[in-house]
C-alpha cells in the first residue's frame, strides 16, 4: 500500500512539473491581485470532480537580472484520486494572506499579516503574481546569523467556487529575494 501510495505522490509530482514547466511556454497576462474585495460569481457552475486545491509559490522575474521581483501564485484543481483537474470558463475567486512566520519550541507560527488581496480566474492556469513591493518585509538579523531570520512566511489561500464552496491550502513562501 505504501509503495502504490509513493508510486503516486511521484507521478503527482511528475504532472506538477510538467505543468509548470510548460506553464511559461503559453503567453499570458498576469493576474494582480487587489486589496478590495471581488464580488462573489453569480452563476453556480460546478468543476466536476473537485475534491481539494493546493497552492504552491515561487518566485518570478521580469528583466534581465537573476534576482526575483516577486512571488508567482498558482492554485492545483485535484479529484478525489489526487488527480489534477481542468476546467475553462467557470469564475472563482482567491483571497490570499501572507504572514511572516517566527518559531515557538522549534515550530514554525504565523506571526504578523503582512499581504492580503483578492484575485479572480476563470479557469485553472491562471497565475497571479505579487511584487515584494507590496510585501512590506525587511530582513532581520539574528545576534549569531548572516542570514535573514524572516526571509520565509505562510501565504493562505482560499479559492472560493460558485457551487462547491470554499478551499483552503497554505504554503511556505519568500517574502523577499537576498539581501
Amino acid at each position: 500500500m505504501a509503495k502504490h501510495k509513493t508510486i503516486a505522490t511521484l507521478a503527482a509530482i511528475i504532472v506538477i512539473a510538467s505543468v509548470v514547466m510548460f506553464a511559461g511556454c503559453v503567453e499570458r497576462e498576469p493576474i494582480t491581485p487587489t486589496s478590495s474585495p471581488v464580488p462573489s460569481p453569480t452563476a453556480k457552475k460546478e468543476i466536476p470532480g473537485l475534491a481539494y486545491t493546493t497552492v504552491y509559490a515561487w518566485g518570478y522575474t521580469d528583466d534581465a537580472d537573476p534576482e526575483y521581483d516577486g512571488l508567482k501564485v498558482i492554485v492545483y484543481f485535484f479529484n478525489q484520486k489526487s488527480e489534477i483537474i481542468s476546467f475553462r470558463n467557470t469564475e472563482c475567486t482567491m483571497a490570499i494572506k501572507i504572514y511572516t512566520t517566527k518559531y515557538e519550541n522549534f515550530e514554525r507560527v504565523k506571526d504578523q499579516l503582512v499581504y492580503e488581496g483578492m484575485a479572480t480566474f476563470n479557469n485553472n492556469m491562471e497565475q497571479i503574481r505579487i511584487p515584494f513591493e507590496a510585501i512590506p518585509v525587511e530582513p532581520e538579523y539574528g545576534e549569531y546569523s548572516s542570514l535573514p531570520l524572516n526571509q520565509y512566511g505562510t501565504m493562505e489561500v482560499t479559492v472560493h467556487t460558485p457551487a462547491q464552496g470554499d478551499f483552503h491550502s497554505d504554503t511556505l513562501v519568500m517574502l523577499y529575494d537576498q539581501p
